[in-house]
C-alpha cells in the first residue's frame, strides 16, 4: 500500500466500532451508543461491492446540516460523521439546503469533506490495507497548509506533506507509539501512546493549528 491517495484496494471488512480517542487512549464505546444506521456497518453480511462512507465538517458542524438522500448525517465532536454503508449508485447529498449528485463506485472507502461555502464537496479516496497483521494510520488535512505526520520524539517521518484537503495513508505495525502533527516543522499537536490496533484505521483530521481543532478516531475491523 502507498502512503498517498490512490485507488482503493477491492476488499470488505465490516468495521465493529468508529470512535473518538482522547489523549489519554481509546474510548471505548458499544455499538448501542451510535445510530441506528451505524448498525449496518458492522453486519458481516454487508455485499462485497457496498462502500463504506463517512463525512468531514471543513469547519467545526455545528451550524452545518446535511444528509444522504433522506438520512441526516450527524457528526461525532462536531466534526466527523460514522460510518455508513451504502450500495453503489447515485444519491442526492444536500449541505445546508443545497444539492449535488454523489456517485458512489463499488468496494471503496470514502471520506467526503462537506464545505457549505463551496459548490462541491471534496471526495478523498481512502486506501487501506489487506493485511490482517497490520493496521493503516491517516492523516486528513482540512487546512489550508502542507502538513505532515512524525512518530516518537526524534519525530521520524510517517506521512509527509499532506496536501490543503486531502488526506494519506499508510500501513504501520500495531504498536503503541507517540504520534505529532507538523507544519513547516512545528510541532502542532502530540498524540502520545497512541495503540495502533491491527485490522484498524486509526485516522487524525487537523481542522486548523489550533490542538483542540486536531482529532484522533479509531474504526476497527470485526473479526
Amino acid at each position: 500500500m502507498s502512503d498517498h491517495n490512490g485507488h482503493l484496494v477491492q476488499t470488505r471488512r465490516a468495521f465493529l466500532w468508529s470512535v473518538p480517542v482522547s489523549l489519554m487512549g481509546v474510548v471505548v464505546l458499544s455499538p448501542a451508543a451510535f445510530s441506528s444506521d451505524d448498525g449496518g456497518i458492522y453486519d458481516p453480511s454487508i455485499p462485497r461491492e457496498w462502500t463504506f462512507v463517512r463525512f468531514v465538517s471543513k469547519g467545526r458542524a455545528a451550524d452545518l446540516t446535511a444528509q444522504i438522500d433522506d438520512k441526516v448525517i450527524s457528526f461525532v465532536d462536531n466534526a466527523v460523521s460514522q460510518y455508513m454503508a451504502r450500495a453503489p449508485g447515485l444519491y442526492s447529498l444536500t449541505v445546508n439546503g443545497k444539492s449535488e449528485e454523489l456517485a458512489i463506485e463499488p468496494s471503496q472507502f470514502l471520506t467526503i469533506v462537506l464545505d457549505p461555502s463551496s459548490a462541491k464537496s471534496v471526495i478523498i479516496h481512502d486506501n487501506f490495507t489487506q493485511d490482517p497483521a497490520k493496521c493503516s494510520l491517516a492523516l486528513y488535512n482540512i487546512t489550508k497548509q502542507p502538513l505532515s505526520l512524525t512518530a516518537l520524539a526524534k519525530r521520524t517521518p510517517v506521512l509527509e506533506n499532506v496536501a490543503s484537503l486531502s488526506g494519506a495513508s499508510r500501513a504501520v505495525n500495531a504498536v503503541s507509539i507517540d504520534l505529532n502533527v507538523e507544519a513547516s516543522g512545528e510541532i502542532l499537536k502530540s498524540f502520545r501512546k497512541t495503540l495502533l490496533r491491527r485490522r484498524s484505521v486509526t485516522s487524525i483530521f487537523v481542522f486548523s493549528e489550533k490542538p483542540d481543532d486536531i482529532l484522533l478516531t479509531l474504526a476497527a475491523a470485526k473479526n
